[in-house]
């Protein structure tokens, strides 16, 4: 699913990519695999950051944050695949997000609970119960 959802990002197909994306961070966060909610908090990030707003670009900073923080509670280091994208996310981020506004926003991500923040993007993204019809694979 994570898969998917990094390719429908890629054919700029933002809403079946979240939907992937949050379909396995419901799984993963079921199981309890803390260091797949971390990448995938990359990709969340990724999708939020395309759609080229402010609040999207603030919600990217925060998931990137939380997901460096993660990282690190983990001792663990972001894979090259995975470190390309939050890159170029953040670059992207900086340019819709003025300093300050960045700050704010990744200050707000790191501090976060991960639970809070696994919270907000499920009912955010409509998944009251983390089931979700998947779009089928194109």
């Amino acid at each position: 699913l994570h898969n998917l959802g990094d390719a429908a990002a890629g054919q700029h197909d933002y809403a079946a990519a979240q939907t992937y994306l949050v379909e396995s961070l419901t799984l993963r966060r079921r199981v309890g695999d803390r260091w797949g909610i971390a990448n995938l908090l990359i990709g969340l990030a990724r999708v939020a950051a395309q759609q080229s707003s402010p609040g999207e670009a603030k919600q990217a900073v925060q998931l990137l944050a939380a997901s460096t923080t993660l990282f690190n509670q983990l001792k663990a280091t972001i894979e090259p695949v995975y470190g390309a994208g939050r890159e170029s996310t953040l670059a992207t981020c900086r340019l819709l997000l003025d300093e300050a506004t960045f700050a704010h926003a990744w200050r707000a991500g790191e501090t976060m609970a991960l639970e809070e923040l696994l919270d907000l993007i499920l009912v955010s993204a409509r998944v009251p119960d983390g089931s979700q019809e998947l779009p089928a694979p194109s």
